[in-house]
């Protein structure tokens, strides 16, 4: 599918995770630019999406040129928030990525064909949110990483792990399977009750260490535990049968008990031959047990594979450069 049509939506701008209006307003995903109520936001200030249930962040350059009243509505200082309706956000997080990455790319070759170098510009489609890669600057390699919905996949073949479902942990770092779950707790006193509750979204291996902490806090008063078995059941359900101990051999990885973990993530490759975000995470095994020398050795075998696969490289820049973190 490609992005032809104009995609309207509606939306509430979000900060401090609550949204600043009780109406919504209308926008509209054109192919020139997003516009919001009144105001509009250049595609060219976009540099990365994301999506959180019903809510997209639209994270803006330094260089950005926004109206006052969006300058105003930014959450964090550098990006938008919105939670939308009457389209799924994933849905225009796509419409975005595809339009955004189409003209960053013609921008990248009108440059390339002033220095005579057009020549030298390669770009793919991802295979699963269409956005377009631009990978000239990459060695070519048998697996590919878009940037834009975190999938990886071998040119003109579908995505071996969709972003949605298996990417990278936000909260450790690991490649794993990740859900949304909702971490409850249920307080009960003499005369008063409260409750919290926020949602996390988190890899398989972090939702164990979740069940645990909601667990263990909701035991006192008993009434908030279904919420928490609820967490261990979800994530122990539905997963890729031939990754099924990789949250396993994450959690082995990340207490630095490299041996247990090796014979694991060898057993996974069998079925994801130089899988790079396997790859990725044995290194972390390595790395957390000090040993940096084969840390690097399977992070250049995840390059090999896959030689823009974002989260390696910079893995490997931090390493190398550790007083500038990435």
């Amino acid at each position: 599918m490609t992005a032809t049509a104009d995609l309207p939506f509606k939306f509430k701008f979000v900060k401090n995770g609550r949204t600043q209006s009780l109406f919504p307003k209308k926008g509209t995903a054109t192919q020139d630019s997003i516009v919001l109520g009144k105001d509009v936001l250049s595609y060219d200030d976009i540099v990365d999406t994301t999506t959180r249930d019903q809510r997209i962040v639209l994270a803006l350059s330094s260089t950005n040129n926004l109206s006052s009243s969006l300058q105003k509505s930014l959450a964090g200082g550098s990006a938008i928030v919105l939670e939308v309706s009457g389209v799924k956000a994933q849905d225009l997080e796509k419409q975005v990525d595809r339009i955004a990455s189409q003209k960053a790319i013609d921008k990248r070759k009108q440059h390339l064909l002033e220095i005579g170098q057009g020549h030298l510009l390669r770009v793919v489609s991802c295979s699963d949110c269409e956005a377009t890669l631009d990978l000239t600057d990459y060695e070519r390699s048998s697996h590919i990483y878009c940037r834009f919905c975190e999938s990886i996949f071998k040119e003109n073949q579908p995505p071996l792990a969709q972003g949605s479902t298996y990417r990278v942990c936000d909260e450790c770092g690991l490649f794993d399977r990740i859900r949304s779950y909702t971490e409850f707790y249920f307080f009960f006193f003499v005369i008063a009750y409260a409750f919290s509750y926020k949602r996390r979204y988190v890899c398989d291996h972090c939702a164990n260490g979740l069940f645990w902490k909601t667990f263990l806090t909701n035991l006192i008063f008993i009434l908030g535990i279904p919420a928490s078995i609820y967490i261990k059941i979800k994530s122990m359900s539905g997963r890729d049968p031939a990754l099924k101990e990789l949250a396993r051999a994450n959690a082995l990885a990340k207490k630095g008990q490299y041996d247990k973990a090796a014979p694991i993530y060898s057993q996974l490759s069998q079925n994801y031959l130089e899988h790079p975000g396997l790859l990725m995470n044995e290194g972390i095994g390595h790395l957390v047990a000090k040993d940096p020398v084969g840390a690097v050795q399977c992070w250049q075998r995840s390059l090999q594979s896959c030689s823009n696969y974002h989260p390696t490289l910079g893995l490997l820049y931090n390493l190398q450069n550790p007083s500038q973190k990435s």
